[in-house]
């Protein structure tokens, strides 16, 4: 009896805690993120936690920051973009060995955090107008909320 019991001991307590994948619970793609965040009457004001799944198909930068799209055109209303500070961007290209914004194309990853609408102003003319749009970002604060799953 004490043979069998340890064996399964040893099992239970690797399996305790190994590590879960980000998406171990479920996870939300970018067109239910979407409609989650536009179910709402103001757009700005509804978040939504949870574990995204998306294949990023754009990326960019704008003064320090990073953007993972999940649409090579950003602006449409079924994207879903994750956007990192600078410091972030240094942790990944570390990790990765390569620039993220070129090694994560084509790649399906899920990210940890809160999705929420963003206020962009549109631009004519060099010029910040009055118009606005709403996108939908998730902010990555630390590396260890996405990873690579195909």
């Amino acid at each position: 009896m004490k043979i069998l019991i340890i064996p399964v001991l040893i099992f239970m307590s690797f399996t305790l805690y190994a590590k879960k994948p980000l998406g171990s619970k479920g996870v939300i793609s970018v067109i239910e993120a979407v409609k989650l965040l536009d179910a709402n009457d103001k757009e700005w004001s509804k978040k939504v936690k949870g574990v995204f799944e998306l294949t990023v198909n754009g990326t960019g930068k704008d003064g320090g920051w990073y953007y993972l799209n999940s649409n090579k055109n950003y602006r449409i209303k079924n994207n879903l973009t994750i956007s990192f500070s600078k410091h972030i961007y240094k942790r990944l290209s570390k990790k990765y060995g390569k620039d993220p914004l070129e090694f994560l194309i084509g790649k399906k990853i899920h990210v940890k955090g809160e999705a929420k609408k963003v206020k962009i102003h549109k631009i004519e003319n060099g010029k910040v107008t009055n118009l606005v749009y709403f996108q939908s970002h998730v902010i990555l604060d630390a590396i260890k909320n996405i990873e690579i799953v195909d």
